[in-house]
């Protein structure tokens, strides 16, 4: 557990704000601690985990308030991102941007020919093209129209995604291969578009973004709801089941080349400004001119954009946007190694991935609550407090605890797969200021969520004084 000067200092600071806090007439209570009886009677073993961690400590006075089996090691599943952002945060400015610039490679002739290539240096943004980010939409328009300006209305060579500033590492290890091809379980890479997700639509067999080489196979049935099989490896799409006549279905996809996806579009926006590109690159050139930047939003937009809507590959992005150029192990290792030197309890504690994806990830409710320690009293704090959706109003735990008094009190990430209910955070000051450390971690084959937040609700509603009267 962490005992430094700093957190002590910090300790400190938070100390005085909370009497702050008490002159403007909000309660910086003290809440009485609750026993591993007081636990066991509240129902949980009901709710069929085989193993439950529970850890509550008042981050201003390091109160342990509760400590229920927080030495195991848990499948986190989502509540990943909440390391992965810890680290972001806490390594890297949070108002840095991605850069990617697009480049004339070549030189031009006496007339509008561009005697080269037009380049784009992919820089690992996972939000290009986002229905996330609708504020940011437009660059491949906007890279038309730049060309279009430049008076040029031929490019010899033709359009390149180039994709060397960081390796692509497929899959992380533990992601079930069921996974793979629904947009939740897309792959993260380093030219990303639209989400690296498409939309197939049938029985037109269309598909945007586009998908090069895409066959797709349908089996009509008499009965039965359509199911898909995505062979990604042989980029087959299988549809089957019974379709509804006259009407369109549509089903959402994980995208196997964004880079050809986005080269596809570029293509498309110059032709309609009437530009033609070639189909073959033309020789490399020493000659460069940059006639594009696109600039994405702040990492902390990007960060809280994820935490809100567990958002799978972004999270995969902010892992490796902590050891630029280097492969997802060494992101993987380094973050290993950032919390160990701060003194976090990592016994036991084993990272594959940023999102939480893969079953192999292992954490312990000590170790997820040293970094949120560590984190909520560093001077970004704040910041990343409100990385944490409001429970009962917001993301994926706005239907939980909306009937309690608790209800946006709580800034809670949820971690959710089978057999895996995991929630960690704060209580919230004023809805600003992470009161307390709160981590739930449940694992097992019959778990049922229903019964595990009732008892938690039971649970919280007397640790914070909050019983309905």
């Amino acid at each position: 557990m962490i005992t430094s000067s700093i957190i002590k200092s910090a300790r400190v600071i938070l100390a005085l704000l909370a009497l702050g806090i008490a002159t403007l007439g909000v309660s910086a209570e003290n809440f009485r601690p609750v026993s591993d009886e007081e636990i066991d009677a509240m129902g949980f073993d009901n709710a069929g985990a085989s193993k439950l961690g529970i850890y509550v400590e008042d981050v201003i006075t390091g109160e342990v308030l509760v400590d229920y089996n927080c030495a195991d090691p848990f499948i986190p599943a989502s509540v990943m991102k909440a390391i992965t952002t810890a680290s972001v945060i806490t390594l890297i400015n949070p108002s840095q941007h991605f850069d990617t610039r697009v480049e004339l490679c070549g030189h031009r002739t006496d007339g509008h020919i561009f005697e080269g290539n037009l380049v784009v240096r992919a820089v690992g943004d996972p939000t290009l093209e986002s229905a996330y980010f609708t504020d940011n939409l437009g660059m491949a328009d906007s890279i038309a129209g730049r060309v279009y300006a430049l008076g040029i209305d031929s490019i010899a060579g033709t359009v390149i995604v180039d994709e060397s500033a960081m390796p692509f590492n497929g899959y992380p290890d533990g992601w079930a291969k069921e996974d793979y091809m629904w947009p939740y379980g897309t792959a993260y890479h380093t030219a990303s578009w639209r989400d690296n997700r498409f939309t197939l639509s049938l029985p037109s067999k269309t598909a945007f973004p586009a998908v090069e080489g895409l066959e797709v196979k349908v089996n009509k049935k008499k009965r039965g709801a359509v199911k898909y099989h995505y062979d990604m490896r042989e980029n087959v799409v299988t549809a089957t089941g019974r379709f509804p006549r006259g009407a369109q279905t549509t089903v959402a996809l994980a995208h196997p080349d964004p880079a050809a996806a986005m080269r596809h579009e570029i293509v498309e926006k110059l032709n309609e400004r009437g530009i033609g590109v070639g189909a073959h690159a033309a020789d490399e050139s020493a000659a460069v001119e940059k006639i594009y930047s696109h600039i994405s939003p702040s990492l902390l937009e990007i960060m809280r954009s994820l935490m809100y809507r567990s958002d799978n590959m972004m999270a995969e992005a902010m892992l490796r946007a902590i050891a630029p150029g280097k492969p997802r192990e060494e992101a993987c290792r380094l973050e290993m190694s950032l919390w160990k030197l701060r003194g976090c309890d990592t016994d036991e504690v084993a990272i594959y991935d940023g999102s939480g994806l893969s079953r192999l990830n292992r954490l312990t409710p000590y170790f997820m609550a040293d970094v949120l320690r560590y984190t909520s009293l560093s001077p970004r704090g704040v910041l990343y407090a409100s990385l944490f959706p409001k429970a009962g109003n917001d993301g994926t735990v706005r239907n939980l605890f909306a009937s309690s008094p608790l209800k946006g009190e709580l800034a809670l990430k949820s971690g959710t797969m089978k057999g895996v209910r995991c929630l960690v955070g704060f209580r919230m000051e004023q809805g600003i200021y992470p009161s307390h450390i709160i981590v739930v971690m449940a694992n097992g084959a019959n778990l049922q969520p229903a019964k595990l937040h009732k008892s938690l609700q039971v649970l919280f509603e007397k640790l914070f004084n909050k019983q309905q009267s």
